[in-house]
């Protein structure tokens, strides 16, 4: 998605750090990687994040204005799934 956005679009009062990692579970000789970043956003704010499911969409629960994504692993392979913020 390109959009030009303009330094008035964005607004903020708080600025964190956020760590991705690859995996939680590790064994002997597995090597661990993970993303460090900075983030920024509007404590005030609660966005709608929702993920699709089938045709519909699934409002996530918020905390702290972070959608919280859960889901059992079912079977073996790859996942992926896309959303609306």
């Amino acid at each position: 998605m390109l959009i030009n956005y303009d330094r008035g679009d964005f607004k903020f009062n708080r600025i964190d750090i956020a760590v991705i990692e690859n995996s939680n579970t590790l064994r002997v000789g597995q090597e661990y990687s993970s993303e460090i970043f900075l983030t920024a956003w509007d404590s005030t704010l609660n966005p709608n994040i929702c993920i699709k499911k089938g045709d519909s969409l699934a409002m996530l629960p918020i905390k702290n204005g972070r959608g919280i994504y859960r889901c059992k692993a079912i079977s073996p392979g790859i996942k992926t799934y896309s959303g609306v913020l």
